[in-house]
C-alpha cells in the first residue's frame, strides 16, 4: 500500500509491522507520480469531492485500476463496472467489499483494466481531433 497525498496518516503507524504501508506524501513530479502508480493494481480515491477527475484517468492510463468515492465530477470518468468501482462516500464497509470484489475476481479485474486503457486511448489530442474533423466533414458536406 503506497499513500500519496498530503496526509500521512499517523494513526496507521500502529499497523506499519502488519502492513507493507509507504507514505510516499506529496509528488509534484510527474514522472515519479505515473512510477508510483503503474507499480500497483489499483487506485483508491475516497475523496469527498473530486471536480476533475484527473487522478483516476492517469491510472486507467497505467493500467491500474480506479476504486473511486461517488462523489463530485467521479461519474464522469469512472462507470462502476466498467472501467473502474466506485462506493458511496464515506461507506468504508462498500470500499471494503469493492476491494475484495476486485481481488477475487481476475476477469473482472482484467476486464476493468481493459477498458479503462481503451477509455482513456479515446481522450488523446489526436483521437479529439480526429473526432472533431469528422463532425465537421459532414456538417459541412
Amino acid at each position: 500500500l503506497t499513500i500519496i497525498g498530503i496526509d500521512e496518516l499517523t494513526r496507521l503507524n500502529e499497523y506499519s509491522d502488519k502492513l507493507d504501508i509507504e507514505f510516499a506524501g506529496v509528488v509534484y513530479d510527474d514522472n515519479k507520480f505515473y512510477n508510483i502508480l503503474s507499480q500497483h493494481d489499483a487506485l483508491v480515491m475516497p475523496s469527498l469531492y473530486e471536480r476533475q477527475g484527473k487522478v483516476q484517468l492517469e491510472a486507467m492510463s497505467a493500467g491500474v485500476v480506479p476504486i473511486c468515492s461517488d462523489s463530485g465530477g467521479v461519474y464522469t470518468t469512472v462507470t462502476h463496472l466498467y472501467n473502474g468501482l466506485l462506493f458511496p462516500p464515506r461507506d468504508v464497509d462498500a470500499l471494503v467489499g469493492e476491494i475484495n470484489r476486485l481481488y477475487s475476481n481476475k476477469e473482472l479485474y482484467l476486464d476493468l483494466q481493459d477498458k479503462g486503457l481503451d477509455y482513456v486511448a479515446n481522450l488523446s489530442v489526436s483521437e479529439q481531433v480526429d473526432k472533431m474533423a469528422k463532425i465537421m466533414k459532414r456538417y459541412h458536406d
